[in-house]
């Protein structure tokens, strides 16, 4: 997984990323702390910890085909 340098150069700032899904495709994930200039999304935060935050973050997700599972459930890989 190729590392993503930060500005200043004493961090990674992200990396990039092949789902198993479709691996001739790459995401880049970048750490909002250190990588400046960047927006985040405007959406509100959510507590994962509970129903209500895991359903709202699962219908943004939904588009992309992609979940978050409860804590300590098998995902079923």
């Amino acid at each position: 997984m190729p590392a993503i340098d930060s500005p200043t150069g004493r961090d990674r700032a992200g990396f990039i990323w092949s789902t198993r899904r479709n691996l001739s495709e790459q995401s880049v994930v970048l750490f909002g702390d250190r990588a400046p200039g960047l927006k985040p999304a405007d959406l509100p935060a959510v507590e994962l910890g509970t129903d209500a935050g895991l359903t709202q973050v699962n219908e943004w997700l939904r588009p992309f085909r992609a979940s978050v599972e409860p804590p300590g459930s098998d995902p079923g890989w």
